[in-house]
């Protein structure tokens, strides 16, 4: 249950990152969050939390008591929204394409999927979120050592390096609790790229 994901809120209510129940815990503990009551959307310090026992099946178990394991957390000081990249590995450029070949537009597994450049690495192609595409075993195959245009295959999308945001950190999670989608639309979080992903 520590393991497991704890949506992280800014002080306006923006999703900006996912936890672990430990570490939102250890963080309501020392003041730098409030848990959220999903129900009535209540704000509780730590002990304020501890003091309402578990109620649901999604409980911490310490020595001497028992809680609830907090499914959402709001910054108690901050306000922004991190800045960053994200990372160019196979994983993310699979997720930045929905897990669906750019060619023929087939959904699939990881497992069924490569990286097509573009521009053909022996032509010059660089290795890059600009010149790489999620594609399937068969469109790849077909498409060989051409360009689209040369292979008569179009790209069902422009490719290009995706700006980071909180839907990737989502996008790991396994399971996410059913309360997450009040607090995730309209904040950034309800990109279809973040929803039903096939891991």
């Amino acid at each position: 249950m520590l393991n497991s994901p704890t949506l992280v809120l800014n002080r306006s209510w923006i999703p900006i990152n996912v936890t672990t129940v430990r570490r939102a815990v250890v963080m309501s503990f020392v003041g730098l969050v409030r848990i959220v009551d999903v129900q009535t959307f209540e704000l509780c310090s730590f002990d304020q939390w501890l003091a309402r026992g578990a109620t649901n099946g999604r409980t911490v178990q310490t020595v001497d008591s028992a809680f609830d394991a907090p499914e959402v957390v709001v910054a108690s000081f901050y306000d922004g929204i991190p800045k960053g990249s994200v990372v160019f590995s196979r994983r993310n450029l699979y997720r930045r394409d929905r897990f669906t070949c750019q060619y023929c537009g087939e959904r699939s597994r990881a497992g069924n999927l490569t990286v097509d450049h573009v521009l053909p690495r022996s032509r010059g192609g660089k290795t890059s979120w600009e010149n790489c595409v999620a594609a399937c075993i068969a469109c790849n195959t077909r498409k060989d050592n051409k360009t689209p245009e040369e292979a008569g295959m179009a790209l069902s999308t422009q490719p290009g390096k995706p700006s980071w945001a909180p839907w990737y950190a989502l996008s790991r999670c396994r399971s996410k609790p059913d309360s997450w989608e009040a607090f995730m639309r309209g904040g950034g979080l309800d990109d279809p790229a973040a929803e039903d992903q096939i891991p």
